[in-house]
């Protein structure tokens, strides 16, 4: 077994350092004005490494600019990242 990455091992602020992974496909029920419809959305799944948090958000699809805009709503809401890993 090998050793612990330091990120995992000292304190820092959550989601200073964050792995970054895909979770989908979600299947969200659209209501509105009565009519039905299913959505199939993704979601970027941010993880803090040192007290495994999750973060998710949700986007339309897996294109470049969905994910970069998921990105910068994390970033303003939990502050700048230090590490990234995917």
């Amino acid at each position: 077994m090998g050793d612990i990455p330091a990120v995992r091992i000292n304190k820092a602020p959550p989601f200073t350092n964050v792995g970054i992974d895909y979770c989908w496909p979600f299947h969200i029920q659209k209501k509105r004005f009565a009519i039905g419809g299913v959505l199939k959305c993704t979601s970027p799944c941010f993880m803090c490494l040192a007290i495994r948090a999750v973060y998710l958000e949700l986007t339309s699809d897996l294109s470049t600019e969905a994910f970069i805009a998921s990105l910068k709503r994390f970033i303003t809401r939990r502050g700048k990242l230090r590490r990234c890993q995917q």
